[in-house]
């Protein structure tokens, strides 16, 4: 894997780690009129790949924000 990709799937896999969703078994969801609903996640929750994501490129940005720094 060339290292910018292999960086970005680290920085995506750490978010799963720190986002502790390997310990979620159930959340509270709000939909967008409101609603409240308590479900239980399953391991292929597009949620938790959108989180990991977004964890991933904030990494990903501080990183790039201290080598620049340097």
């Amino acid at each position: 894997m060339p290292p910018k990709q292999r960086d970005k799937t680290l920085a995506h896999e750490l978010g799963h780690f720190f986002l502790r969703h390997a310990e979620l078994r159930h959340r509270w969801m709000v939909d967008q009129d409101g609603n409240v609903e308590y479900r239980y996640y399953r391991h292929d929750e597009p949620e938790w790949e959108a989180e990991a994501d977004e964890f991933g490129k904030s990494l990903m940005s501080l990183s790039n924000a201290r080598q620049r720094s340097m």
